[in-house]
């Protein structure tokens, strides 16, 4: 059984998946990383479908069978129904719970894999692997932000952020903003429990 970083350590993919256009998304990620991703062609993929109303079409349940994706269909998402995004900290947390690989790697169902990646192996000592958003959207631009600052420094509270306050760049637009990381791919080491962190901030933010 390949691994994804070395010989000890093990990795799983998880994207989320329900009926109507996130399924053909979804399905051509999935058929794009088989093909494109190399050595890691084979790394076990978990599709979650969290919203017991938005189960995805029989077609794609027989599709999924034939390229190896287990299918997780628990209805984790009970308590947001109207807000697809919980989507992923709600799969994450589960998969951090329940899986059994050391690194887990969440994709967006709208991405598409090229090539086999190269820049999402965890260095020793690190448990996370993220890259900044593309563009500022909600971020806040710091004290001066009369808009998102309150938003942010409310977070920043709830998450117990103490120290040296981060800011990036935003990849598209080049602005400067409060740590605003892009949830399309993340890479985490399962035992740190980020991601259960993660749905916990958002759970009292809301």
């Amino acid at each position: 059984e390949k691994t994804f970083v070395d010989q000890d350590v093990s990795a799983a993919v998880v994207c989320c998946l329900e009926r109507g256009p996130l399924e053909y998304k979804g399905l051509c990620m999935i058929l794009s990383l088989r093909k494109h991703w190399g050595d890691w062609n084979n790394i076990p993929i978990y599709a979650y479908s969290p919203r017991a109303e938005h189960r995805i079409s029989d077609w794609l349940r027989l599709i999924l069978d034939q390229y190896n994706v287990i299918l997780i269909e628990e209805p984790i998402n009970s308590d947001y129904l109207e807000y697809p995004l919980a989507n992923k900290p709600l799969s994450m947390a589960h998969a951090e719970r329940n899986l059994h690989e050391d690194l887990l790697v969440f994709l967006d169902s709208d991405i598409l894999c090229w090539k086999e990646p190269e820049l999402l192996c965890l260095q020793e000592g690190k448990d996370l692997g993220m890259v900044p958003d593309d563009t500022k959207t909600v971020a806040s631009s710091g004290p001066h932000d009369t808009k998102y600052e309150s938003m942010w420094k409310r977070l920043y509270e709830i998450a117990g952020v103490q120290g040296t306050e981060p800011f990036v760049t935003t990849l598209l637009t080049d602005e400067i903003v409060r740590g605003w990381w892009s949830s399309g791919v993340i890479v985490c080491r399962r035992s740190a429990n980020l991601m259960d962190q993660w749905l916990e901030i958002g759970r009292a933010h809301v």
